[in-house]
């Protein structure tokens, strides 16, 4: 009984790690971009060079006082200690660091709060936020919006962004229960914010 509670112990903990790492290999099976899902009090990804990106969600009018405003912090610390914070209105669930295109990408899912067979909260705006680095004062990230959701984790190949989005496209209700029906799609955005293809799957 003692080892079978072990075996499954281990088997949720390497569920967990999975889920919080993803990478996207290059040909030279090199890491391209390294993403990341933001479900903690702070998220850190270090560079090659020992800069150190921290994400971390706070409010608007500071950590002690709720605003209601979604805000997620970035700071990157240098290896020389220099400190640089910018700040997104927004909450962020995921994010990929490319040190190849010095950009980070980060993800919002705010359409997930509405209710999937209701088709006009589920297909609200979600953005992706696109970084370049290094950070510097005053610096405004690239935001892409999409409609509906951001399903998964962006990944940065090859110059381009991809992340796949999810929308409602047809609700119905039968006997007083709502039905739906979802369209998922592959977008390949530009580094400089262009939407270059939407795939439907």
């Amino acid at each position: 009984m003692k080892r079978t509670i072990n075996i499954i112990l281990v088997l949720l903990l390497v569920t967990v790690l999975a889920g919080n790492v993803a990478y996207a290999k290059d040909d030279d099976g090199q890491n391209s971009s390294v993403g990341f899902s933001v479900n903690k009090q702070n998220d850190l990804v270090v560079s090659s060079a020992g800069t150190a990106y921290i994400l971390y969600p706070s409010n608007a009018a500071g950590q002690n006082n709720y605003s209601g405003v979604p805000v997620t912090n970035i700071v990157e610390i240098t290896a020389d200690g220099t400190s640089t914070v910018l700040s997104l209105s927004d909450t962020v669930t995921e994010y990929a660091l490319s040190e190849e295109y010095s950009v980070l990408v980060a993800a919002s899912k705010s359409g997930q709060k509405g209710k999937v067979s209701d088709e006009a909260s589920y297909n609200s705006t979600s953005s992706l936020y696109i970084v370049s680095l290094p950070l510097s004062a005053g610096v405004t990230p690239i935001t892409v919006s999409f409609t509906g959701l951001i399903t998964s984790k962006p990944s940065v190949v090859g110059g381009k962004i991809y992340v796949t989005t999810s929308e409602v496209t047809k609700s119905s209700e039968v006997g007083g229960a709502k039905y739906s029906n979802r369209t998922n799609y592959l977008n390949v955005v530009g580094l400089d914010g262009t939407v270059e293809s939407k795939t439907s799957y």
